[in-house]
């Protein structure tokens, strides 16, 4: 009796420890949107606002420079987390994979049989 109450307390940390590396991933990859969106939405909240005295408003470029900042902004903050930050081994391929990181097809088989 005390045999199968090992087995299953320790098959059940087995699946929570599968659970929570899943949600880490999912969690990660959120974080990274977040990033990448966040400055983008200050920028437009701001020249979203009805101010009489912004001078890029009246300006005929204005929101193409905007367009423009913004996709800069975006392009320089994927270049730092891909090529700056020394893209580990692998890394982008397991974000984007199905099984996530760190799980490997036997481990997620298991637990989703279970």
């Amino acid at each position: 009796m005390e045999t199968y109450r090992e087995m299953l307390t320790s098959l059940m940390d087995v699946c929570l420890s599968s659970i929570a590396s899943r949600t880490n991933e999912v969690m990660k990859v959120l974080t990274i949107i977040t990033t990448l969106f966040i400055p983008l939405t200050f920028l437009a909240g701001i020249h979203g606002t009805n101010f009489r005295f912004m001078q890029e408003i009246e300006w005929r470029y204005g929101y193409y420079v905007l367009l423009g900042a913004m996709a800069t902004i975006t392009g320089v903050m994927v270049f730092y987390k891909t090529v700056a930050l020394g893209r580990r081994k692998g890394e982008w391929t397991r974000l984007h994979s199905p099984l996530g990181a760190g799980s490997s097809p036997a481990t997620t088989a298991a637990v989703t049989r279970n």
